[in-house]
């Protein structure tokens, strides 16, 4: 009895297995590589890159509302965000004249929220400091709502029980893209992961003042912008035992301009990689920072200067209405 013939027969099928095994592989592999090009061409349309900046005008508005869930890539969890050049805005209104002087649960600059070891400085701050506070997650929900997540937790550290959604639903204004200058609100949608831009200090001072008015609280929301970081830590966060609300970059990484509009003849230049935290603490060789996005991180302290100067230096602190009132009275 001859085996040949069989062996032959079952070598066929074989054979054709692996070749289309095979085909499929290859067919897969093109199909990425297609798909990897035409996204980075999608998001290079949209935010444009280093070389080109996007001129959004009114024939581009309506595209990029429609289009922006389609066609964008966010590398700031889900967000892009810049910053208008030029700042806007100034400090609060005491809104919390008739309000509770303070929240009772609030910690109100405990000292035993933070590390006071270390030898200090000729001002008494000490070398390593860091304040106790729970770092709110923006994902998933809010991927492009870093702003709104960090004022809760702000408000949160001050004992007042709100959540991220109440804040970004009720106090935070919004407008549209390619209308909005982000020093009056925030540009876009923060639920949105590819349509928001962000804000600024001027619209999470009006956003918080406005929590505190309508619930009777006794704080009053500043905007300190333009606050070098020595001053910000001895006179705000380290005098008031506070966390201050600052604007840097995503991971500290390079910013640049991506979108450019105008609103009212003011030219708004957006920059890639905008980010709010909240900066806790300080040791030797970093700033410590509670981050919506990536945690409690520590990043050093000359780049973290660097990017908080390229953000003009946007920054928000939180006072009791006593505290604010000494504050006005010494400022010039």
């Amino acid at each position: 009895m001859s085996y040949g013939p069989k062996r032959i027969k079952k070598q066929i099928p074989d054979t054709r297995r692996m070749a289309l095994v095979m085909m499929g592989v290859v067919g897969v592999v093109i199909l990425l590589l297609l798909a990897g090009i035409y996204r980075q061409r999608s998001a290079s349309d949209f935010y444009g890159s280093h070389d080109a900046l996007i001129r959004i005008g009114d024939d581009d508005i309506n595209y990029i509302s429609e289009h922006a869930s389609k066609n964008g890539r966010k590398d700031n969890g889900g967000k892009t965000s810049g910053n208008a050049e030029g700042k806007g805005g100034s400090a609060a209104d005491g809104n919390s004249e008739n309000g509770r002087a303070g929240s009772t649960n609030g910690r109100n600059g405990s000292v035993n929220d933070a590390d006071d070891s270390g030898n200090g400085t000729n001002s008494g701050v000490p070398d390593r400091y860091e304040l106790d506070v729970n770092c709110i997650p923006q994902l998933p929900e809010l991927p492009g709502g870093c702003e709104p997540v960090t004022l809760t937790m702000v408000l949160n550290y001050l004992g007042i029980q709100v959540d991220k959604y109440l804040i970004t639903d009720q106090y935070l204004p919004k407008g549209a893209i390619g209308e909005t200058d982000p020093s009056e609100a925030f540009v876009g949608d923060p639920y949105d992961a590819y349509g928001a831009y962000g804000c600024y200090a001027p619209v999470i001072v009006n956003a918080a003042n406005r929590f505190f008015k309508d619930n009777e609280y006794g704080y009053v929301a500043v905007d300190i912008s333009e606050t070098d970081m020595n001053e910000l830590i001895e006179q705000y966060v380290y005098k008031y035992r506070r966390p201050a609300i600052v604007w840097a970059s995503k991971n500290m990484e390079e910013m640049y301009p991506t979108a450019v509009w105008f609103v009212n003849g003011r030219e708004i230049i957006w920059r890639h990689n905008n980010h709010c935290m909240a900066l806790s603490g300080w040791d030797e060789e970093n700033y410590i920072v509670a981050d919506p996005l990536s945690g409690v991180c520590r990043y050093g302290k000359a780049l973290f200067e660097n990017r908080y100067i390229q953000n003009h230096m946007n920054a928000v602190f939180i006072m009791t209405a006593e505290e604010y009132a000494q504050y006005a009275a010494s400022e010039p």
